[in-house]
């Protein structure tokens, strides 16, 4: 009794220790085994365009690691950003596909353990996994080699196993390896997946220096990522293996950690494994939250097990859906009709909406709602297609949406009756059904004059709203008793006199940074996600801490990433890279106008020069004459 009141007398000195010290207490309770782990959590943006389905995928274990399997949705409790949450559904996962890398160390210590029983624990691992389950193998020492990208063919990836063979004096480049294969991972379409981490030692050289270019650190913020989050399931063989860093892994990205004393056990613990990995429930849920990062907390009531996990999201930006108004899908058109929709979501700004009928455009409006009239041709008939296209500045479609609507045209007036009857001393071959030619083609002759009519007047309606707009334009920058003029930008934006030139947010995954223009004013400008940058992108997740630098060398503006050293001494760029028009920044690129810059999956900027009237102008203004001047002014 004594020593178990002085146990809980030190373990409440331990966690008030942690406490004061600021650890975080998913870290403190690492070591702790956990009955509930939410493994990753995808969000879809629904077909209304304002609310998520939310997935979340999960396992419910009981206290010998087995998987539960009758949980309802009445022992569960959802809460998102403190709130609660309304559970839509529930359901055993293990119909659905799912995707598994699994990474095996080959070091030289691994020549210890029986090889063999190595390769018959994982072959069948891989015989447990489903038909359309995809598998990738990775293997590490002092190097990293895929031995097979994702396939669904267990044949082949089996035969690879079985060539696996520890390499003598070699180290143990474990964070390399494993940074690897979440990247590999986070390319594959959203759904079920898990990395699978077989190891005895620790990352280290033969020296007992680091091995890796990576760090634990790097490992972990990159699998529990949003973006590109997948849960790491670690599994540690022997005494040497660094179970410290193991459990971190595990316990921090969603996953779990197994330990095994020799390669017999690893038989019957990749089994197990199989088994929760094959029997996690997935949960949806609906949200209305904003695009951005947010808290998601699950907890569970089960017979004797109470447990809870915790783990943050993204909820990504909402693509732009077009909602027609008027007329709507399927309604009969009989005359003159306004066409008229609504632009939801967020994205590139958009600078007009463009109206087609049957695949011919009728026309453009700028300003939301977006609307025009029309007019169905006489020669329309049936079923006939509207569709609205919404482009950007660059006249590039962003998204688009059509209906069908039934033209039915009714007549304005009744034919007059004109009689067929031949003339006196009329030749006899002009006949009745001469005449009804005649009538026909000037019909058609009197529709088309309407239509050129119709058209021109549209024309001009557009010309004079336009011109309206270029007036309130004028006057919003010139006021009326103003001596000077101002050259008008695609937006009326105009850049300061020391300006370089321009970033325009086009896509971002804080939607407060979308549509800002951000102004170069200094020589070496710095981007990323850390808070000593020039330009901050706090909240997007793939751009790298320091991403990229704008510098202007000799008059031009040379955009390149940003480099780091690692521990190992090696060059370190941009996780997820820096782009110019889709072609990847290796080496400093000249900026043009127009030019799209892209950090990392999703921030997209275009770059817009400053134009060089401008700048000469201002260079005449701060540094004196020019040389015309000069001459002026010395005499010739």
């Amino acid at each position: 009794m004594a020593h178990n009141c002085r146990r809980k007398i030190l373990s409440s000195i331990l966690m008030v220790g942690l406490m004061l010290l600021g650890v975080p207490a998913g870290i403190a309770r690492a070591d702790t085994v956990k009955n509930l782990v939410v493994h990753y959590v995808n969000a879809t943006p629904k077909a209304t365009g304002s609310t998520y389905d939310v997935a979340v995928y999960f396992s419910l274990l009981d206290a010998s690691a087995n998987p539960i399997k009758d949980a309802q949705v009445s022992q569960l409790t959802l809460n998102e950003d403190g709130k609660s949450a309304s559970i839509d559904s529930l359901a055993l996962a293990e119909n659905e596909p799912m995707d598994v890398a699994l990474v095996l160390d080959t070091s030289g210590s691994m020549m210890w353990y029986n090889v063999s029983a190595i390769r018959t624990a994982v072959g069948h691992f891989l015989d447990s996994l489903g038909t359309d389950d995809r598998v990738a193998i990775l293997t590490f020492d002092s190097d990293v080699r895929t031995l097979s990208d994702y396939t669904a063919d267990k044949t082949t990836a089996r035969q690879k196993i079985d060539l696996i063979q520890a390499k003598a004096n070699s180290g143990t480049c474990l964070y390399d390896a494993v940074y690897k294969s979440v990247q590999m991972t986070s390319a594959l379409p959203s759904g079920r997946r898990a990395i699978v981490v077989l190891t005895d030692g620790k990352d280290s050289t033969l020296g007992n220096t680091p091995c890796s270019t990576y760090t634990l650190d790097d490992v972990i913020g990159l699998a529990s990522q949003g973006a590109t989050r997948v849960p790491l399931f670690t599994i540690g063989l022997g005494d040497s293996a660094d179970t410290s860093t193991l459990k971190r892994m595990s316990v921090l990205t969603g996953g779990r950690y197994q330990s095994a004393s020799d390669a017999s056990k690893l038989d019957a613990m990749f089994l197990l494994l199989s088994n929760q990995l094959r029997l996690q429930y997935v949960l949806h849920y609906t949200s209305s939250s904003t695009p951005g990062i947010h808290i998601l907390v699950l907890k569970v009531k089960y017979s004797s097990v109470e447990d809870e996990d915790t783990r943050n999201f993204v909820l990504p930006a909402i693509p732009y859906n077009i909602s027609f108004i008027s007329p709507l899908d399927g309604k009969e058109v009989t005359g003159k009709t306004q066409i008229t929709v609504t632009v939801s979501g967020q994205g590139s700004a958009i600078k007009q909406l463009e109206f087609f009928v049957n695949g011919v455009s009728i026309g453009s409006d700028d300003t939301a709602p977006y609307e025009m009239d029309w007019e169905p041709a006489a020669n329309l008939s049936g079923n006939v297609t509207i569709m609205a296209v919404a482009q950007d500045q660059n006249n590039n479609e962003l998204t688009r949406s059509s209906i069908t609507v039934k033209v039915a045209l009714v007549a304005t007036s009744e034919p007059t009756a004109i009689s067929t009857a031949t003339p006196s001393g009329a030749s006899s071959s002009f006949s009745g059904t001469s005449l009804g030619i005649i009538i026909v083609a000037g019909v058609i002759i009197l529709l088309v004059v309407v239509v050129v009519v119709i058209v021109i007047v549209t024309s001009l309606r557009h010309r004079a709203i336009n011109k309206a707009r270029d007036n309130q334009w004028q006057e919003a920058v010139n006021p009326p008793g103003s001596s000077g003029t101002t050259d008008k930008t695609m937006d009326g934006f105009i850049p300061s006199a020391n300006a370089l030139g321009v970033l325009v947010v086009l896509q971002s995954d804080d939607p407060a940074m979308i549509g800002q223009r951000i102004e170069i004013t200094q020589s070496n400008t710095s981007l990323g996600r850390s808070a000593d940058n020039d330009i901050l992108f706090p909240k997007d997740s793939p751009v790298s801490r320091h991403h990229a630098v704008i510098e202007e060398r000799n008059g031009q503006l040379i955009v390149s990433e940003s480099l780091s050293e690692s521990s190992g001494g090696k060059v370190k760029r941009p996780t997820f890279g820096t782009f110019v028009n889709d072609k990847q920044v290796e080496d400093p690129v000249p900026l043009r106008n127009g030019d799209e810059i892209r950090l990392g999956k999703r921030v997209r900027m275009r770059f817009e020069a400053v134009e060089s009237e401008k700048k000469d102008e201002d260079r005449t203004i701060d540094q004196g004459p020019s040389n015309e001047d000069k001459t002026i002014d010395q005499g010739g």
